[in-house]
């Protein structure tokens, strides 16, 4: 993916028990043009086609410490069509060259994204998902979003950012693609050692060559597994 020159850089402080709203008092655009508008609620940015757009504001408050937390925040992003991609930074100095980076996962095919269009969502993001560029920061002061558009408008809106401490056992997620009938010996294994797992089927390919047929389903179902659309087609079993 080729991300354009445009981007903002969007930071925020934390006001008491680990979350905050957006301080409108202290958020503030640094520079470039974009418009930036502040609600009860929210605080929402369109960008325009120029190039370049930073709103900061400082989370010393905070005192994240992502050895021990996991970051969180609420946002909504407008129309696909003119996004290309969002990348999350913690360092300890404003444009320091040392920072945590966290690239957001964003697909053209809009069905694999985690979020969705003009829909607030919850987000977290641990250390395993960070990639450490040039020395790790002593402490993070800024946490900063960079936005990649294709330099037409898009709405980008912020709610809240807080923080967990990291749970103390681990979970694992185990998931199957497309439906195929091999998958059925994995689901008669994981039933045995009573594990579960989810399978994303094809809705409009079940029963076709290799692809478990309806009967099939209705076993994996039965086993504890959950079945879900592999498709914008919705799948009931």
């Amino acid at each position: 993916m080729k991300f354009k020159t445009f981007f903002s850089i969007i930071s925020f402080a934390l006001i008491t028990n680990c979350w905050a709203k957006l301080d409108p008092k202290t958020l503030y655009l640094h520079w470039g043009k974009a418009e930036l508008v502040h609600s009860p609620f929210h605080s929402e940015i369109t960008t325009s086609t120029e190039d370049n757009y930073m709103l900061i504001q400082p989370i010393k408050g905070m005192k994240l410490n992502l050895k021990r937390e996991n970051f969180y925040f609420q946002f909504r992003l407008g129309s696909f069509q003119n996004f290309v991609g969002m990348e999350i930074r913690f360092s300890e100095k404003r444009g320091d060259k040392n920072y945590y980076s966290y690239s957001l996962p964003y697909f053209s095919d809009a069905e694999f994204n985690p979020y969705k269009e003009n829909e607030w969502l919850n987000y977290g993001i641990s250390l395993a998902n960070l990639k450490l560029v040039g020395k790790e920061p002593d402490k993070i002061n800024n946490v900063s979003f960079f936005l990649f558009t294709n330099k037409k408008t898009l709405k980008f809106g912020l709610k809240k950012i807080w923080k967990k401490k990291k749970p103390k056992e681990g979970v694992v997620s185990i998931t199957f693609d497309d439906g195929y009938d091999s998958q059925l010996v994995a689901a008669k294994l994981t039933n045995k050692f009573r594990l579960k797992a989810t399978a994303y089927i094809m809705p409009r390919d079940i029963g076709k060559f290799n692809l478990m047929d309806l009967q099939q389903l209705k076993q994996m179902k039965g086993w504890g597994w959950d079945l879900q659309s592999h498709h914008s087609y919705p799948l009931t079993i």
